[in-house]
């Protein structure tokens, strides 16, 4: 079916991007008897057969599910991490990595029409405020740790508990600075 989507792109004269599949974490976390994720192998052979049809004019991905983001975590309580996608993603074929991912835009609530927002919105439609938020870290600089935090407002820094840095800062990378 992909291979005839990419032949159908190539007949119409070309496309900008191709996903070769989306959020099919059900079979990317499948592992066969010797724990390899088998299903990734056919995602990066496919990928390697769709490059030719569409060309290298065209940008190719796998669209992840958010959830396949932090790699496969088994439930047998081995506490292992596989990050099954590593090879797709660094397939030659691949030009991005893709996460099918809905963050909110911002943390404006109905009461805060009468309480007042913490984020400075002045009213729901507030497009300064909007502009703001947009950019204000939530799910990379803070998240909120349970419902509770949630309702209440209280943000946690995102961190990387074995090494101690927080993500996503300049100088924070293991391999910036020869860290």
């Amino acid at each position: 079916m992909v291979l005839h989507y990419a032949l159908l792109a190539e007949a119409a004269g070309g496309v900008d991007g191709f996903i070769v599949g989306s959020e099919l974490r059900g079979l990317t976390q499948v592992r066969d008897g010797a724990g390899a994720f088998a299903f990734v192998e056919a995602l990066c052979d496919l990928a390697t057969d769709v490059r030719p049809i569409v060309g290298p004019q065209t940008k190719l991905t796998y669209g992840a599910d958010w959830s396949e983001y932090f790699g496969y975590h088994p439930a047998d309580g081995s506490g292992e991490v596989h990050f099954n996608l590593d090879p797709l993603w660094a397939s030659e074929a691949i030009d991005a990595i893709g996460i099918d991912n809905y963050m909110p835009l911002s943390d404006w609530r109905d009461g805060d029409a009468i309480t007042g927002n913490p984020d400075g919105f002045r009213l729901a439609d507030d497009a300064a405020a909007m502009r703001g938020q947009i950019a204000a870290g939530e799910g990379y600089d803070w998240y909120y740790a349970s419902p509770a935090d949630r309702a209440a407002r209280l943000r946690s820094p995102i961190t990387d508990g074995m090494a101690g840095r927080d993500w996503l800062r300049p100088g924070n990378y293991p391999c910036e600075n020869g860290n």
